[in-house]
């Protein structure tokens, strides 16, 4: 339940900034989380721009709101899709996701295609009137799950560690 909480606050958070620019909102924000995070004593919390990255206190990071392709280890096994404008991320080493905009159906449909490649154990594959989907697993042990709207030219990318 914490990590629902945890998470609308940080999609409010995401939302809020989205429409400021000043750095006194931002500052306040970033406050405000904190003192959420100090109450349930899980995680330390940076805000910088549109970008939140949480620390938790096991070490590991989970980065919110990047418009950059993510770089950890586990996104380094998926090819860069690089055409379309990235909206949004959310990213850690053990899951993560890309959102992107502008992105036409020939150059969602070659990335498709480079997937299938890399990503061809457990697959499942779904058209279904303007989405395209496809999940596969690969020989390292990372899963992919994309999704294209072909009516607003919108794709999500997730990635992340098969578990058994």
């Amino acid at each position: 339940m914490k990590r629902i909480a945890l998470a609308a606050v940080f999609v409010l958070l995401l939302i809020i900034m989205v429409g400021c620019k000043k750095k006194a909102k931002e500052e306040v924000s970033e406050s405000i989380v904190k003192g959420y995070l100090k109450e349930s004593g899980e995680a330390d919390v940076n805000i910088d721009g549109g970008t939140v990255v949480i620390k938790n206190e096991d070490g590991s990071e989970v980065t919110y709101g990047s418009t950059e392709w993510p770089t950890s280890d586990l996104v380094k096994e998926v090819p860069v899709f690089k055409n379309g404008l990235i909206t949004g991320t959310v990213d850690s080493e053990e899951y993560s996701t890309i959102y992107m905009e502008e992105v036409n159906e020939k150059d969602a449909l070659e990335y498709l295609k480079e997937l299938k490649e890399k990503f061809n154990k457990n697959t499942y594959e779904m058209k279904a009137d303007d989405i395209i989907s496809y999940g596969g697993e690969n020989k390292n042990g990372v899963a992919v799950v994309i999704y294209y709207d072909t009516a607003s030219e919108s794709i999500s990318i997730s990635v992340s560690k098969v578990t058994e």
